[in-house]
């Protein structure tokens, strides 16, 4: 069974740090993960991050781009977004939703899932 759904870490911009530095949970997955939330004001494209632990040019841990962006709205449908995303099976990964400049997250959180 998947676990409870996380907060989901939230900017307007890339992330730059390591999760730890960020203070990320890690997220049990199944074969997917659903994030979910609202944006509390702002429109824009939103983009999912992943950490790569062995990833950037030493080697020693970086974030990619996961998945392609998607169009969010506060003032549309409450400002609510829920996307899935596949996934490695029943690995364990950090991510990150980077929301458009300008924008307010009113709630993010992020599970595992099946398909």
């Amino acid at each position: 069974m998947p676990a409870a759904p996380i907060t989901l870490t939230t900017s307007t911009s890339a992330p730059s740090q390591a999760p730890s530095a960020l203070s990320l949970p890690p997220v049990a997955l199944g074969t997917a993960i659903a994030i979910f939330g609202a944006l509390a004001s702002g429109s824009g494209d939103c983009q999912l991050w992943r950490w790569e632990p062995k990833g950037g040019s030493d080697s020693a841990g970086a974030w990619y781009p996961y998945g392609a962006t998607f169009a969010v709205d506060s003032a549309a449908n409450g400002g609510k977004y829920l996307q899935r995303y596949a996934v490695d099976r029943d690995a364990v990964g950090y991510y990150y939703l980077q929301i458009p400049s300008g924008s307010t997250s009113g709630h993010a959180r992020v599970r595992g899932a099946k398909l």
